[in-house]
């Protein structure tokens, strides 16, 4: 039988302090923190003595927060008071920590936890009672405040759900500490995020559903489009009723707009601005006066100049992100019957619409090439028009019902719509979408039977004249 030598292991009492404390360290260094005990604060909010709006409004947002939590109020200061309690510093980067676009970070260090990112350099005072004094909603950064709201959702357990303290679940409890929640991130959805509540409101405090807005994280940074051709109206079409809009107008000029024999229905601008007029709803795109006053309208907007009657008014270009236009017919399908239109649109739909806006996009970026533009596929022109090029910097947003892709047939052609894009164009541009998610009744009419289950959305008109799908 072979015998073994024993090796004897060296056990001194150094060497035993030294392993001992190579596995507590670790444990040391990621022990949870308290913040409050037994609703008594055991830390505090440092913001600075210049935070930014944005690191204003998310300390208010954590300090109400851990108080619907606990009960208890932890105290905002500019700078540390008590060197005994954990520091929550908001606005103020871990090691000189810096941040691009809507970048944050949560940093646990030591007995103190981190929560910055980018904010636009906005530093007005913000009261917590008074809604005009919060950080913009849109082309705004204020990535400080998704570092708190990502803290308190996951570290503290809250969700939003909906608005009001009603809306927010949590656990309550006296005592709260949090663990190590180290994270570098952005939102996912960088071009925008806007949920578009539609309907009635009222019963809705309106600062409750302006911060529900905040804790869902909404943001336009770039590239949202919605109808927006009115403008041109104003200035060419007629005097509107409006004082302000009536001040522009320029000269009746009928041939940028859509001739019309037939289905002379009363469009959206004539209801608002024009009452008991006949005006078009749509342009011509056969004629190069309006692409020519939709190129320079954009480059006054971009170089921030005030243009009465534009849609998007606040439209900005945010640091080192591009600037893009939106651009989209009304909202309907009165499109011109003029002898050009007519045989250019019964040929491919899309190919003509998208061909006009590669002439507005090409002709502002000859006076400008840092403006792009973007626009909807939408309705009758949102499938990819495949004989022609689309112009470099135009963005694609594209709108699906995705509400309905319970039935076979509409989520067969829109999912193949959305791919398609996707396949052809998804390397060459920005892509983004806009989803019917919540509200089926603007479509369902297209489903035969629905109608009647989702009657309580429709308008009597869907019901009695819905379009069917085999």
């Amino acid at each position: 039988m072979k015998s073994y030598k024993t090796i004897p292991f060296p056990c001194s009492s150094s060497v035993f302090k030294w392993v001992l404390l190579f596995f507590l360290l670790p444990v040391q260094a990621y022990c949870d923190l308290i913040l409050v005990e037994n609703k008594i604060p055991k830390s505090e909010i440092v913001i600075g003595a210049s935070p930014t709006r944005s690191a204003q409004f998310a300390a208010l947002e954590l300090q109400y927060g851990i108080k619907l939590i606990t009960g208890a109020e932890i105290p905002i200061v500019a700078a540390p008071k008590n060197s005994d309690t954990v520091q929550i510093m908001v606005g103020i980067p871990s090691d000189g920590e810096t941040f691009k676009h809507e970048e944050y970070s949560i940093r646990f260090r030591e007995k103190k936890i981190y929560l910055a990112g980018n904010d636009t350099p906005d530093f007005k005072k913000v009261n917590y009672t008074k809604t005009d004094t919060f950080p913009p909603l849109q082309y705004y950064y204020r990535a400080s405040c998704f570092a708190v709201y990502d803290f308190l959702e996951k570290a503290c357990g809250i969700r939003y759900y909906s608005y009001g303290d009603t809306g927010t679940v949590f656990t309550p409890r006296k005592t709260l500490s949090v663990s190590n929640l180290d994270c570098r991130r952005a939102p996912a959805m960088k071009a925008f995020r806007v949920p578009y509540f539609e309907g009635p409101q009222s019963h809705i405090p309106p600062r409750d559903l302006l911060l529900l807005r905040h804790r869902w994280r909404e943001n336009i940074v770039c590239g949202l489009v919605n109808h927006n051709i009115y403008s041109i109206y104003y200035r060419y079409w007629g005097k509107a009723t409006d004082k302000q809009l009536a001040s522009v107008f320029i000269e009746h000029r009928p041939e940028y707009f859509a001739q019309r024999s037939e289905d002379r229905r009363s469009s959206r601008i004539a209801q608002r601005y024009y009452a008991g007029q006949y005006v078009p709803s749509q342009l011509c795109y056969a004629v190069d006066g309006p692409v020519d006053y939709f190129a320079d309208e954009a480059n006054k907007v971009y170089q921030g100049k005030k243009v009465p009657g534009v849609r998007f008014p606040d439209l900005k270009k945010l640091p080192d992100t591009p600037f893009y236009y939106p651009i989209q017919p009304d909202d309907d399908t009165s499109v011109c019957q003029c002898s050009q239109c007519k045989e250019k649109m019964e040929k491919d739909r899309s190919a003509y619409l998208f061909s006009w806006i590669n002439k507005v996009a090409a002709k502002a970026h000859k006076l400008n090439p840092d403006i792009n533009f973007a626009t909807l596929a939408y309705d009758i022109t949102s499938t990819r028009p495949a004989d022609i090029e689309l112009y470099p910097e135009l963005s694609v947003q594209i709108c699906m019902d995705i509400a309905l892709w319970f039935h076979p047939l509409i989520y067969k052609r829109q999912h193949g719509i959305y791919k398609d894009w996707v396949r052809h164009e998804g390397k060459k541009r920005m892509l983004s979408c806009w989803l019917y998610m919540l509200d089926p009744g603007s479509a369902i009419r297209q489903i035969p039977g629905q109608t009647r289950f989702f009657s309580c959305h429709l308008p009597q008109t869907y019901r009695k004249n819905h379009h069917r799908i085999p």
